[in-house]
């Protein structure tokens, strides 16, 4: 963070210090492997047409509002940094709100197919950065200015 700037670091829940109790009957080490509590939240909802990346997004963009709303900053004063797989919600963001500053780190998730279509197939939480039908209409890097 440049001097004179706030920084806001954005935990969104599932990820980080906020991931719920374990909801499956496997060992915690398997939180977010195939068939833990992630993968088992992520299955259910793109079964039913929603995904935990939409929820993450959602989440993102709530807190913009809430920075602006509390602390009276305009989006022209908010920069968004997105880094890891879970920065792909920062580059969703920074897409649906232009006005807002984009800087993009280390390990950045750039293009989804790469990761699903990869073989053998290795679950890594993948499934928590879909959302149904993306791909239909953009990639990760398509979305990145």
């Amino acid at each position: 963070i440049e001097k004179g700037r706030q920084g806001f670091v954005l935990d969104v829940p599932g990820v980080g210090a906020i991931e719920q109790r374990n909801m499956v009957l496997m060992p915690q080490e398997l939180y977010k492997k195939s068939y833990g509590t992630l993968f088992t939240l992520a299955c259910d909802l793109l079964y039913s047409g929603d995904s935990l990346a939409a929820m993450h997004l959602y989440d993102t963009l709530r807190a913009l509002d809430m920075l602006k709303e509390s602390f009276g900053v305009s989006d022209r004063d908010i920069e968004i940094y997105s880094e890891g797989a879970d920065g792909v919600y920062g580059v969703m963001a920074a897409f649906l709100r232009p006005e807002c500053g984009a800087r993009y780190g280390e390990g950045l998730l750039k293009v989804e197919g790469d990761v699903i279509g990869r073989y053998p197939f290795i679950y890594d939480n993948t499934l928590a950065q879909v959302i149904p039908g993306m791909l239909r209409y953009f990639d990760f890097d398509e979305l990145i200015r």
